[in-house]
């Protein structure tokens, strides 16, 4: 009999346990974005600066500035790659992957045209922004998402100006800011 209420015992502090290391789990996700170490989070914060220069460039249609932003981002995101030494292991591997995919993306910008330029710019946008939602960031950056070409972008200001109009679209913006 004392077996028996040894065993339910231990059962009953299993199911706490097993609850409260669901809770410790799933709390670091309710808590918000990651921390990162300040030299790390500014070499980010960089990254997004260039990307509004971008992000004004392409708004304006500014070729020049375009070329030169793209040369800057991609110079910025290798500094940023070299930096995420100082993340945790795990967030290492986790940060590498965006921005070795944002990085690939405006690399491959910079020689492509038309629609696979857009393609590419956008894609390269997309995983800026989830920079912006997964670590804590310059919280003047907010993301945008466009239901009409399915885009998002990373910018400053809280009213939506798509990088991605094109010449038969009005002056007249798409986008909806998204929360971080």
């Amino acid at each position: 009999m004392r077996r028996a209420a040894w065993i339910q015992h231990i059962r009953k502090i299993s199911r706490i346990s097993v609850i409260f290391g669901v809770f410790i789990w799933v709390l670091p996700a309710k808590a918000g974005q990651l921390t990162l170490s300040p030299a790390l989070t500014a070499e980010l914060n960089q990254v997004l600066s260039i990307s509004d220069v971008l992000h004004r460039s392409l708004v304006e249609q500014n070729e020049e500035q375009i070329e030169i932003s793209l040369r800057e981002i991609v110079l910025q995101l290798e500094k940023a790659r070299a930096a995420s030494y100082m993340a945790k292991p795990h967030d290492r591997r986790h940060l590498i992957k965006m921005l070795d995919a944002a990085y690939e993306q405006f690399e491959l910008t910079q020689s492509s045209y038309g629609d696979e330029r857009k393609a590419r710019l956008a894609e390269g946008f997309h995983q800026l922004a989830n920079l912006v939602r997964v670590y804590k960031l310059d919280r003047s950056f907010e993301i945008f998402f466009c239901p009409k070409d399915r885009t998002t972008w990373v910018q400053k200001g809280h009213i939506a100006r798509s990088p991605f109009r094109n010449q038969r679209q009005s002056r007249e913006t798409c986008g909806i800011r998204v929360s971080r």
